[in-house]
């Protein structure tokens, strides 16, 4: 099965949550995977992982998808350069079910190079930075696809160095699921959602918050859903400027399995097309906890649309609010994630590990294939219906 055409959709992607991510960058400090090295530390060039074990999830024809990050660190005083970064994924017999190979014209998308000041301060290096110099550091994404027929459980990347040569680092894969289906979050009415930002495209996965411990990336598995006709439009007039010419605008969305409410967001305006709110990226909001570590979030609701409040109970399919177009986004539609906590600081939005975003109900068609979307992550370019 040809799967190309899902990470090369030629819709003009949304600008949504993942745009932020610069934002919160600059405006914190590097500390745990990134922290700076002294003369007294340890020198040498480290390669870790951003979770300890990464979880993994089918879209919609079986095919697994594997998403993975690591942070490659200079403490060294000589500047190295990386020349390439091979990942592979493993079945338990050690049996490689997918290499990939990145080169130079690969790194603009899927790595980013952070320089760390005498002051404590950082800066991000130019898109397609490869070379790190005295306590940079570079995170790197990485996503494979493999076949229905074997389970991964083991993904091995291994990162060339020059002049040092190559550094490798292992993680063990875990199959994700959800203690009840999760329900695909917005009401048919017949026209097709369609799922224009997911992880095999990179656009939310530099949401990244660094944390004295930790580096979190919330939004790795994180879904944009937008409304289109028959001619792949999501406004008429194409690309309108009001924002109530798209077909999103108003439309219901629900709770995609029973839970509480832990957060809520409704007071914030709509944003005119072209306008975007940096301050607020998530805009008017619902998180629901549906269990131990699995809650689910809402994003970029109608101004005093949501209609829970914190502590309420909810059920499958209740209507939480209605898209809108508040927050960092571009044109109305719905942001949806799932992650593994909820603070209710104000960085909550970020404080967390994303996992994957596995949704059941409606069929998911790809040029002229129709599957059931069944405990699946949608892919880029996946458009869904009834």
């Amino acid at each position: 099965m040809n799967l190309t055409h899902m990470i090369s959709f030629p819709f003009r992607f949304l600008l949504a949550l993942g745009l932020c991510s610069c934002f919160l960058l600059l405006q914190g400090s590097w500390h745990g995977g990134l922290q700076a090295h002294t003369a007294a530390a340890p020198i040498g060039i480290t390669l870790n992982p951003i979770r300890a074990e990464w979880p993994v999830s089918r879209e919609a024809s079986g095919f697994w998808v594997v998403v993975g990050d690591a942070i490659v660190t200079n403490p060294d005083r000589t500047p190295v350069t990386i020349s390439k970064i091979q990942f592979e994924v493993l079945n338990a017999s050690g049996k490689v079910l997918k290499s990939t190979v990145y080169k130079k014209k690969d790194f603009k998308e899927m790595l980013l190079v952070v320089h760390r000041e005498p002051n404590g301060g950082f800066s991000v290096r130019p898109s397609g930075t490869r070379s790190l110099e005295t306590n940079e550091s570079a995170l790197i994404l990485v996503t494979g696809l493999t076949k229905p027929t074997e389970t991964p459980t083991k993904a091995r990347m291994v990162v060339n160095l020059a002049p040092n040569g190559p550094k490798i680092v292992e993680v063990p894969l875990q199959p994700f699921s959800t203690p009840q289906p999760m329900r695909f979050p917005l009401a048919f009415d017949g026209k097709t959602w369609l799922n224009v930002n997911a992880p095999l495209n990179y656009n939310h996965r530099f949401a990244l918050l660094p944390t004295e411990n930790q580096v979190y990336c919330s939004q790795r598995f994180a879904i944009d859903f937008l409304q289109v006709d028959e001619q792949n439009r999501s406004s008429v007039p194409a690309f309108s400027l009001q924002k109530e010419d798209y077909f999103a605008w108003g439309k219901e969305i629900r709770a995609v399995a029973p839970g509480r409410v832990v957060a809520v967001e409704r007071e914030l305006s709509d944003q005119e097309i072209g306008g975007r709110d940096a301050n607020h990226p998530a805009g008017n909001f619902v998180v629901i906890q549906h269990g131990e570590k699995l809650f689910s979030v809402y994003a970029h609701m109608m101004n005093h649309s949501p209609l829970v409040n914190p502590g309420e109970l909810v059920v499958a399919g209740q209507m939480l609010g209605k898209v809108g177009n508040s927050g960092n986004t571009s044109e109305p539609h719905l942001h949806v994630h799932f992650v593994d906590a909820w603070d209710n600081s104000p960085l909550s939005v970020f404080s967390s590990q994303g996992l994957p975003t596995v949704l059941s109900g409606g069929h998911v068609v790809r040029g002229k294939e129709t599957l059931p979307l069944v405990n699946a992550l949608p892919l880029p370019g996946d458009k869904i219906i009834p």
